[in-house]
């Protein structure tokens, strides 16, 4: 193991039994060592000599897109703030605003955080003894597909969706209730969709409803069945 190894921190975690999950992969994206999952210190132990990137659930991190004149270059981070202000609740200068480059249509796409949740987050990590090199909302790591809409399970009832133009939803799905009950696509949206998930969260969900083909409504698999994470989210994430 090198310090082109990567500890991919999921923190914090919506369970009572661990603060955080971890997994480390080399440069290449190969999983090290299976996924773990427990305190900051014990993270902090398996993150050593490996850089550490932050993965924020998908709730706290917002991912819009803003409209701005094209080619606005370098003005890019003073204007996008003002750009999206008619979507977000909270007042500008309470967020950060994480700017990514600029499309050909003049649109921005901006990863949204409250500044002092982000401050607090870094102070927990800062503690035990870590230091993230960067830091990701989960829906950023889900991976847009031109051809497919992509779904990923990061636990039996949160379904993630990155749409083929870039577009993103944290989706809260009952463990009673189908996808197709739950997501229709838009019509002009692609059909196909791409669905990750690990063993686990398939087999809890096919036995709670065996029936579900895990799809929305009119939906079809790209390649034919859902894919299978042997290390769960944050494999695919890296």
């Amino acid at each position: 193991m090198t310090m082109a190894d990567t500890l991919l921190l999921r923190y914090p975690l919506h369970d009572s039994a661990a603060e955080c999950a971890w997994l480390r992969v080399d440069a290449d994206a190969a999983v090290l060592a299976p996924p773990g999952s427990g305190t900051l210190a014990e993270a902090a132990e398996a993150a050593e000599g490996a850089r550490v990137v932050l993965v924020l659930p998908a709730e706290e991190v917002s991912l819009l897109r803003a409209s701005l004149p094209p080619r606005s270059g370098k003005r890019l981070a003073t204007l996008v703030p003002f750009a999206l202000e008619d979507q977000l609740a909270a007042e500008i200068d309470t967020l950060h605003f994480a700017v990514g480059t600029q499309s050909e249509d003049g649109t921005v796409e901006t990863a949204v955080v409250d500044h002092a949740g982000l401050e607090s987050r870094l102070a927990a990590l800062a503690q035990a003894g870590l230091l993230p090199v960067a830091a990701f909302g989960a829906l950023q790591l889900v991976p847009v597909n031109p051809s497919s809409n992509t779904f990923l399970y990061e636990t039996p009832t949160n379904l993630l969706l990155r749409q083929p133009d870039g577009t993103a939803a944290l989706i809260d799905l009952p463990i009673d209730r189908p996808v197709c009950d739950v997501l229709t696509l838009d019509a002009d949206a692609a059909t196909a969709c791409t669905v990750y998930s690990s063993s686990t969260i398939h087999t809890a969900r096919q036995s709670a409803l065996p029936a579900d083909n895990g799809l929305p409504a009119g939906a079809e698999y790209f390649g034919g069945a859902a894919q299978l994470l042997e290390h769960g989210a944050l494999q695919k994430y890296a």
